[in-house]
């Protein structure tokens, strides 16, 4: 049987914050990272996310129950399993602004205890991948050049798992194509990916598993189309109307009406009907598009 890369079994753990107050922030949960699996971890804010990030990481014990990260307990092993895990975490971004992209990378790779002759090549290869300049101060990169340079810095060693807190923030297009990229790369090597991100377009194309997080709780964990039917986050149709003063209320059972769009149950009576009305109305329909199940999820909001 396969071992999971990363695995909590009924953990609970306490937050601290800066003024001393304690609180539970995780309770009881249980999750897995198997090999070749990009997990997306969706909750809103509050709900323990960050918590979980830094019980992987070791940076905070577990009160009750068991944690491993391939194998070890990431508390007592933190400095071996952190040779092994590629973090990228809100807020935990900071870059030496005087110093070029290759030295930052230099930097960061030595506490790695990676062979300085090895990470040199590492730390170039990705530069050049990336399209970032090694010798220029990090200081002249637009915000876009950064956050890529921090994305290189994640994958620096060639981590087997990868832990992402909102990627996406201040990416640029390369930087988008080269997470896509990085994620699908892990995967197939084997490795397995926890992501935690609101962008919905990033988390549809990469999960192969959801698990919810609600007050500290794992609600519900499965494939996507089975956590969104379990939660009643159905597929529906979203319709934009060309003339949104002609729109008469009541709308058509199951719809909502935001002033813009009309939104309801992705079924063909539904979209005959709301087409309809449209019609019938003078609103018109200048377009439309459905909606995921797993948009509900990131956003919250049951159907």
């Amino acid at each position: 049987m396969t071992a999971p890369l990363v695995l909590i079994d009924q953990a609970s753990a306490i937050y601290r914050s800066f003024r001393g107050q304690s609180r539970l922030a995780l309770e009881s949960i249980s999750l897995r990272l198997m090999p070749g699996e990009t997990h997306a971890l969706i909750g809103r804010n509050g709900a323990g996310k960050t918590t979980l990030f830094r019980l992987i990481l070791g940076l905070l014990p577990a009160l009750t129950g068991k944690v491993s990260v391939l194998g070890k307990d990431p508390v007592a092993r933190r400095t071996q399993i952190m040779r092994e895990v590629g973090v990228l975490l809100d807020g935990r971004r900071a870059l030496e602004a005087r110093l070029s992209g290759l030295e930052n990378l230099m930097l960061k790779g030595s506490m790695y205890g990676l062979p300085k002759a090895e990470l040199y090549d590492r730390a170039k290869a990705l530069l050049d991948h990336f399209d970032l300049p090694a010798n220029e101060p990090v200081n002249r990169y637009s915000r876009g050049m950064r956050q890529r340079l921090i994305l290189a810095g994640a994958v620096l060693h060639k981590p087997r798992v990868l832990l992402f807190d909102e990627p996406t923030l201040g990416l640029d297009i390369r930087g988008w194509d080269l997470l896509l990229e990085l994620i699908e790369q892990t995967s197939k090597l084997g490795g397995a990916v926890l992501v935690s991100s609101q962008e919905i377009s990033l988390m549809e194309k990469i999960s192969s598993w959801v698990s919810v997080l609600e007050g500290g709780r794992v609600v519900a964990s499965g494939t996507p189309s089975d956590v969104s039917s379990v939660l009643g986050y159905s597929a529906r149709v979203r319709l934009r109307v060309l003339n949104p003063a002609k729109v008469v209320i009541p709308v058509p059972p199951g719809f909502s009406w935001d002033g813009e769009l009309l939104e309801g149950p992705l079924s063909l009576e539904g979209l005959e009907e709301a087409i309809s009305y449209l019609r019938s109305t003078g609103a018109g329909l200048g377009g439309l598009e459905q909606v995921s199940g797993i948009e509900g999820l990131v956003r919250g909001e049951a159907t």
